[in-house]
């Protein structure tokens, strides 16, 4: 029989593996249970201003359905759109990038070594070049994406449906599934509650820093503000990191469109304020002490896994360490 410090990380390592052998399969579940799981935490807040949780429930779902609507015929496709377009006017930025190289190795021939450069620059075009047609050729709507597009259409409304109404019989379920184990019996609430709280707190910051910024970049006239919009929300799932390697885009788009102008320097200013704001605002106010970790500990998580697992990993970082962090602190209660 297993030790009581080994049982809890076996069943922790086990579900881990499960997720990542199985994801890809599982992923219109994950989707609807996040879906499911952002709309309980609205839908909580709404009893406890005095609304009935059936009546909640319904009006949130309906919500969703509405929203998915809206998604499908206006969101996805300018999003769509938008990076095509992107993609597509990758060379003008490469040609302007070239220019600019030029211009400096001209002007400073004793700091920078012309030949080096030009063909630093050369080779870069050439080679994203080759990805962007690459990718080009990739966008078009296959069958196979088209019939995958349906089965999710299907799948994540219905799965979030069951999700919502039965949400007491499955945690029932699932609670009977936990080995009785007095470790586990302390473990499995406090993921529960951190991870959950982790994973709704991100998923609205995701969103409010996406809609936030997408109105900001569309306001000062920014190419393609959706897109850049998106980036900068969904770089917030990486902490520290993916606030700097979000702003590569804004400024290269910036750069593509008004060249060496003031209005770069307006747009990767207006970046940083919604990144502050984010950091110093939004995070503090959604997810409070959900994270409890110092930013040197995230750091090395991202590192780590980012190294293992490449952009998973990257996405999957701040999750694991949490799970790492309350699996240590139950394991040293339960020591002590």
């Amino acid at each position: 029989m297993m030790s009581g410090t080994m049982l809890p990380v076996a069943f922790t390592v086990g579900t881990t593996f499960l997720l990542l052998s199985f994801g890809n399969l599982l992923a219109p579940v994950l989707i609807a249970l996040l879906v499911a799981y952002l709309l309980d935490g609205l839908a909580d807040i709404l009893v406890r201003a005095g609304l009935p949780r059936l009546p909640a429930l319904g009006g949130l779902f309906g919500l969703f359905v509405c929203a998915l609507a809206a998604a499908l015929l206006y969101g996805i496709p300018m999003l769509w759109s938008q990076t095509v377009a992107a993609l597509t006017s990758i060379p003008v930025l490469l040609q302007r990038l070239n220019d600019l190289v030029v211009t400096l190795v001209s002007a400073y021939p004793d700091l920078l070594d012309g030949t080096d450069a030009l063909e630093l620059m050369a080779s870069l075009r050439q080679d994203l070049g080759g990805r962007v047609q690459t990718l080009l050729g990739l966008l078009p709507a296959s069958a196979e994406m088209l019939l995958n597009i349906g089965i999710y259409l299907v799948l994540v409304p219905l799965t979030v449906f069951f999700l919502l109404f039965d949400k007491n019989r499955i945690l029932a379920w699932f609670g009977r599934m936990v080995p009785a184990h007095p470790v586990l019996q302390r473990l499995w609430p406090r993921l529960v509650d951190r991870l959950g709280g982790y994973v709704r707190g991100k998923a609205y910051e995701i969103l409010i820093v996406s809609a936030v910024a997408t109105v900001a970049f569309y306001a000062m006239g920014l190419n393609w503000p959706m897109l850049l919009g998106t980036i900068t929300g969904v770089s917030a799932l990486i902490p520290i990191l993916g606030a700097v390697v979000a702003a590569v885009p804004v400024v290269l788009v910036a750069y593509a469109q008004w060249g060496l102008d003031l209005q770069v320097v307006w747009a990767l200013a207006l970046y940083a304020i919604i990144q502050v704001a984010d950091g110093n605002l939004l995070q503090p106010l959604l997810m409070a002490e959900t994270v409890g970790m110092h930013p040197v500990a995230l750091i090395v998580a991202v590192l780590i896994c980012g190294g293992i697992w490449g952009i998973w990993g990257l996405l999957l970082a701040v999750p694991a360490a949490i799970a790492v962090h309350v699996l240590l602190d139950t394991l040293v209660e339960y020591r002590e």
